[in-house]
């Protein structure tokens, strides 16, 4: 099967799964929005130093929903030994990872749809004014994280100690791409304007090393 086929198929099958059971984005959304709420009671936060700390209460709010969202995920794969069948099938392995990496990426998309307003309106920051800015760096920073989950969360379906073994992979991996969407993200909301094509280029570097990565070691990490 070539691997356009198999990214759609798979792309597709997880969201008609997500849209019968709703359990990834309705978990990972009332995640990252509790986050965001004991962010902004736990500290008090002016108008002024709220809108400085939104983006770091945005990313941290993302990078924990990336790594629950990618753990169940792949644990519906391995429910009834799922995958096992997919990996018996002429499948392309490309394919199978990049159709995840799609799925979970729009999974992703949309708990930063609920999650941007909701910082938004605590921490009184302008992400709706600077939208335009802040959306090219969280589209960055969402198919970086995609593509790292992807490979990594494979992992969890043939081990035991399957979610600490992703929290202690995938966060020390996205930590430089995490570190650049919370500064490319503060660089966008800034009142002076500042330039946000530096930070935007290195995440597209990384998103570029992750896809390749993803891309050439899934097959071997699938059938070892």
């Amino acid at each position: 099967m070539s691997f356009l086929r198999t990214t759609w198929i798979v792309f597709i099958r997880d969201l008609r799964m997500e849209r019968r059971t709703g359990e990834i984005v309705s978990a990972t959304s009332v995640f990252a929005l509790l986050v965001a709420v004991l962010c902004a009671f736990a500290f008090d936060f002016s108008s002024a130093t709220g809108a400085g700390a939104a983006p770091g209460v945005l990313w941290i709010a993302l990078t924990f929903s990336a790594v629950l969202a990618t753990a169940r995920s792949w644990l519906r794969e391995r429910e009834m030994d799922a995958w096992i069948g997919v990996l018996c099938s002429p499948a392309s392995r490309a394919g199978l990872y990049a159709g995840k990496a799609m799925g979970l990426g729009v999974f992703l998309l949309l708990v930063c749809a609920l999650l941007v307003p909701i910082v938004a309106l605590l921490f009184h920051a302008p992400f709706f004014e600077q939208l335009h800015r802040v959306v090219p760096v969280i589209l960055a920073g969402v198919i970086g994280v995609s593509a790292a989950g992807a490979l990594f969360g494979a992992m969890i379906v043939r081990t035991a100690v399957r979610d600490l073994l992703l929290g202690c992979v995938l966060l020390p991996l996205l930590s430089p791409l995490l570190i650049l969407g919370a500064e490319g993200t503060a660089a966008a909301l800034s009142a002076g304007g500042a330039a946000i094509g530096g930070y935007l280029r290195l995440m597209v570097a990384l998103d570029i090393i992750y896809l390749a990565l993803g891309l050439w070691l899934f097959e071997p990490l699938m059938e070892d």
